[in-house]
């Protein structure tokens, strides 16, 4: 064996310990080593906001040292090309959501991407086909009917109550919502010719019901439903049947239908067939109002019997539109506390005169999401924002 002075081996000793680190105290703390690549976050690219619990992040990822993996906050992403594109589902919370990128190289280094901030709201609302309110304690409900859900908006917050899915066509009208506050039930109508239904939500446990349809209930058949209002004191639903003309009273326990005005029952001027469109109603009254093609009609809830408030030969001014109809039987906003009848928010009607007036449309807020958008709008840059609500899959 070669024999080596003393010196040199104890010089060849400290290269050895220097060569690894244990010298200097400076690099001894075991972090990742920075890997070389590029993440980025396709969708949302800068921001998004969702009422959904969970979110689905895309993205893409390159290095010259291949990607073993990548995560996003911490939830390991999926990808079928070596994640040269990925996908990751995240959960949130309520509020802000700062989701961090970060991916290892084939050879252990580090990536450290963009972060991107997904903003979880209670609800996010889309198109609307029907509303109720309860002026008592400030709450409203409202149907969705392209994601089948019934929204809750009150002072305490808002949430999603509950999907009336019904299988069968029509899924994207849910009309006449009507809500009994004091039952802690909604019920609305499913517009579907003669498949048309009557429909009630259970706010508490979300369970649907069907309450009166072609194979629930018996009586006069429905033959397409525009509207409806629930009296909640007689339990009794008045479904506006548009295709008939009339009027059907269903009280919510049997799901028996009895034509109550129109098609030949009750005395006065007859609805047109497919051309009434709305009801309202002053319960303490006793009256049922019902808007058809310029025409407003106020029904006893004695008898049935019908009259005309308002149309092109009763009272002056504008004519209605049949987009919506509301009663404020106060008559807190009528001139000498006469009564009012709003039909759709433009216009309304006394009921003593059957006079037509235009009501004063509120300016819009620079920048609401709702004003209309300028003529110019196509050279308008589009937001940067990603309003990510989820369509559910239909319950199976």
């Amino acid at each position: 064996m070669p024999r080596f002075p003393c010196s040199l081996l104890t010089s060849v000793a400290l290269l050895t310990l220097a060569a690894c680190g244990g010298g200097g105290g400076g690099g001894g703390g075991g972090g990742p080593v920075p890997g070389v690549g590029t993440l980025a976050f396709v969708y949302p690219a800068l921001e998004g906001m969702t009422d959904a619990a969970t979110f689905t992040v895309r993205g893409t990822a390159t290095s010259p040292d291949g990607i073993t993996s990548l995560e996003v906050s911490g939830v390991a992403a999926s990808t079928s090309d070596g994640f040269a594109t990925w996908t990751a589902m995240v959960p949130l919370a309520l509020g802000s959501n700062v989701l961090e990128l970060t991916a290892i190289t084939g050879i252990g280094g580090e990536i450290v991407g963009p972060t991107v901030n997904v903003t979880r709201v209670d609800v996010i609302p889309g198109q609307l086909s029907s509303i109720d309110w309860d002026p008592g304690t400030g709450t409203l409900w409202a149907t969705e009917p392209q994601q089948w859900r019934v929204l809750e908006f009150s002072p305490s917050g808002n949430r999603v109550v509950g999907s009336i899915y019904l299988s069968g066509g029509g899924l994207f009208n849910k009309l006449g919502l009507s809500v009994d506050v004091a039952g802690d039930k909604a019920y609305a109508v499913q517009p579907n010719g003669t498949g048309s239904v009557l429909v009630q939500l259970d706010l508490s446990t979300s369970v649907v019901t069907t309450i009166s349809s072609s194979s629930v209930g018996s009586g006069v058949a429905f033959q397409g439903l525009a509207d409806g209002i629930l009296d909640p004191v007689a339990q009794v639903y008045y479904a506006l049947d548009r295709t008939a003309g009339s009027i059907v009273s269903v009280p919510v326990a049997t799901g028996v239908r009895t034509t109550f005005s129109g098609a030949g029952i009750g005395n006065g001027p007859a609805f047109t067939p497919s051309q009434v469109y709305r009801i309202a109603a002053d319960f303490a009254g006793g009256q049922l109002y019902v808007l058809g093609s310029g025409t407003l009609f106020a029904v006893s809830l004695v008898t049935g019997d019908r009259v005309i408030v308002s149309d092109a030969m009763t009272g002056t001014g504008p004519t209605f539109h049949q987009n919506a109809l509301a009663v404020d039987a106060a008559g807190s906003q009528g001139v000498r506390g006469q009564q009012h009848i709003h039909a759709s928010s433009w216009s309304r009607s006394t009921l003593a005169t059957g006079n037509r007036t235009l009501l004063p449309s509120p300016a819009a807020p620079a920048g609401a999401p709702w004003r209309p958008r300028p003529a110019t709008s196509s050279t308008t840059p589009r937001p940067t924002a990603s309003c990510c609500r989820t369509a559910p899959a239909a319950p199976s």
